[in-house]
């Protein structure tokens, strides 16, 4: 780490650069993944399920229950109307 950042150590140097550079994997797969899969690309990557499922306080496991409620929604839409992807266009909205 050559450059210097005023207000940053090297420990926020760090997790800044290892989330600038899952931000650019995740926009690389944008036109490879349907939705689904790009979310849970995204979830596995972040490591933010395994977070959740680190300890069983009411806030953790009611979060845990959003995300699993939110990933399974692309899958209903896609029941109903076909293939999503972040490009698809939706009339029916």
């Amino acid at each position: 780490m050559g450059k210097k950042y005023i207000g940053l150590n090297e420990n926020n140097i760090k997790s800044l650069t290892k989330f600038y550079e899952m931000i650019i994997e995740f926009s690389k797969k944008v036109k490879e993944l349907d939705l689904i899969d790009l979310i849970y690309l995204v979830l596995d990557k972040t490591g933010y399920i395994d977070y959740l499922k680190e300890d069983k306080t009411i806030y953790r496991v009611s979060r845990l229950e959003n995300v699993m409620e939110f990933v399974s929604s692309p899958g209903d839409y896609e029941e109903l109307y076909g293939d999503i992807s972040l490009f698809t266009t939706c009339y029916t909205c």
